[in-house]
């Protein structure tokens, strides 16, 4: 309830008309002053526009769904909104500088916490070197790209000279870091023999980084995953490579915090190895002492890039996620023959008297 100013009560005869005629001008320009029943003697119209505006937006702004990762983004910009309008209602229809003085601090309240979740609702500026990796190899797996951002952030990008070693046998440690090859091409050998080569956006030390846990203190070795005892592999760069490589405790540590990346990477990682299986076993065989030979013989293109769509689309993984050998299925086929063959065979004996009596039928008639 609104109570008026009472103007002063004066006892003489003149000054009592002019203290009703002020009253009379206060009370019509305030027509919806309460009575003294709580009650309004008049309403007013409809207020401005931009006061109707206002208020759709702050209705609009509290019924945003909170189901989508920009909602209080639209939150905030429609409050922003609703206070710019209110502002200027305040200001040029109303005329009220305590409501606008309110509004106004609202609405840069709104606005610089609006202009925050937009600046972290960007997507990441990606360096250029890495868009290729990411979008060849983190983007199939739908990853974001802060996700991946994120990823990076941990790594160092390490850039070396042609003919230089990236793992030396016997000598560097295979539980320290693990790589991707972002530019350049590297080959792996293995006493002097050619293993195969290493691409860009392919794992230089995937084997080692899946074969060799954090503290094994293990040498860069491939005896665990290819079943070579005591091979040592040495990588060298046949031209200028840039690599990206993380160090293999703090990635741990990041992969923990965040399980969609690590199962991308634990993916990524057994793909690179049955990459590099195929291509040991493709265009090498082993020799007495156990020590891969290349097939020059056999493929004389053995040292080309092949295509491997026949081999390695068809990959039966097996409902564990289990990679199978070629060993594995023929002996599977061996057992549904030899399946097949006896269930044909007790078929043949049941269905004999049948034939039999359509034989005797037939002689008859």
């Amino acid at each position: 309830m609104v109570q008026l100013p009472q103007a002063p009560v004066s006892h003489s005869k003149g000054s009592s008309s002019s203290s009703v005629y002020r009253r009379s001008v206060v009370n019509s320009s305030l027509p919806n002053v309460a009575n003294a029943a709580g009650g309004c003697e008049s309403w007013e119209d409809a207020q401005h526009i931009l006061w109707q505006g206002a208020q759709i937006c702050f209705a609009a702004a509290f019924l945003v769904p909170h189901r989508f990762s920009l909602s209080s983004l639209v939150l905030r910009w429609l409050l922003t909104l609703s206070f710019a309008l209110t502002s200027i209602w305040a200001g040029l229809v109303v005329c009220a500088p305590d409501v606008l003085a309110w509004h106004l601090t609202c609405l840069l309240v709104n606005a610089a916490h609006a202009l925050r979740l937009a600046w972290r609702a960007l997507p990441p500026r990606m360096p250029a070197h890495l868009r290729t990796l990411y979008e060849r190899m983190f983007l199939p797996y739908q990853v974001s790209k802060n996700r991946f951002v994120e990823l990076t952030r941990a790594a160092e990008v390490v850039h070396l000279a042609a003919e230089r070693r990236y793992a030396t046998e016997g000598v560097t440690a295979a539980d320290q870091r693990v790589s991707i090859l972002l530019t350049g091409k590297m080959q792996v050998t293995c006493e002097d023999v050619l293993l195969h080569y290493v691409n860009p956006n392919e794992f230089i030390d995937s084997p080692e980084y899946e074969s060799c846990p954090i503290g094994s203190d293990k040498l860069f070795q491939v005896g665990k995953t290819l079943s070579l005892p005591g091979a040592q592999v040495t990588i060298t760069a046949l031209e200028p490579c840039t690599y990206l490589t993380w160090q293999r405790r703090r990635l741990h540590l990041l992969l923990r915090a965040n399980p969609v990346l690590w199962a991308v990477v634990n993916n990524l990682v057994g793909r690179d190895i049955a990459l590099k299986l195929y291509s040991l076993a493709e265009f090498h065989q082993l020799g007495a002492d156990g020590v891969p030979l290349p097939v020059r013989d056999a493929s004389p293109d053995w040292g080309k890039q092949v295509p491997r769509s026949l081999s390695l689309d068809a990959v039966y993984t097996g409902p564990g996620g289990r990679l199978r050998s070629s060993a594995w299925h023929a002996a599977r086929e061996a057992s549904r023959r030899a399946v097949d063959a006896s269930i044909a065979s007790s078929s043949h004996v049941s269905y004999a008297p049948g034939t039999a009596y359509v034989t005797r039928t037939s002689t008859e008639s």
